[in-house]
């Protein structure tokens, strides 16, 4: 399973270490704009392409490749809210993502919709729409598992049915009501 990190626009920087580390890639929270979605592609990639250092191999992650410039780490651009679905084109046409990534929740807020609203269905259709037509997957966060049936027959390619710490809270949830049932907790 390949390990992606979240970063936002202010830690773009980080995307060298965080690949160098181990990372498959990187998923870029609110991506506004192609020229965003661009420079994490860019911070991702060795040179000459990119401006990512191979000194930081030195960490152990991974072997030498024959050819550094060809490796290409998953960025996602993640889109959000307005300004993401204004440029979506532009940002679908961006050389070298791995896909599309929508989030439902914060893509509503910042639609001023809810998910129930056809308005926000005309959007994510929209968001669909131009992934696909760049021949790119469009994944998305699930965040009922209910709504992961709506979303894969609007055509979403992939869904993240949770996330981490929702992995983390359901298995302490359960832990700590098990203890309880025996008397130990």
């Amino acid at each position: 399973m390949a390990a992606l990190v979240r970063v936002s626009e202010q830690e773009l920087a980080l995307i060298p270490r965080l690949l160098d580390h181990g990372a498959a890639g990187v998923v870029v929270a609110m991506a506004s704009s192609a020229a965003l979605v661009e420079e994490a592609v860019r911070r991702a990639r060795y040179q000459p392409e990119g401006v990512r250092s191979f000194g930081g191999q030195r960490y152990g992650m991974h072997q030498a490749p024959a050819a550094v410039s060809e490796i290409r780490p998953l960025v996602f651009p993640m889109i959000e809210d307005r300004r993401g679905v204004a440029d979506i084109e532009g940002i679908a046409a961006v050389e070298g993502i791995a896909g599309l990534h929508i989030g439902p929740v914060d893509l509503g807020l910042g639609l001023g919709l809810d998910s129930a609203d056809p308005r926000y269905g005309a959007e994510l259709r929209n968001i669909l729409s131009a992934g696909h037509a760049a021949r790119l997957p469009v994944t998305m966060h699930a965040v009922r598992v209910e709504q992961a049936s709506q979303w894969s027959q609007m055509g979403v390619d992939e869904l993240v049915l949770t996330a981490d710490i929702e992995l983390l809270r359901s298995v302490l949830k359960t832990q700590v009501a098990a203890g309880r049932q025996a008397g130990s907790v």
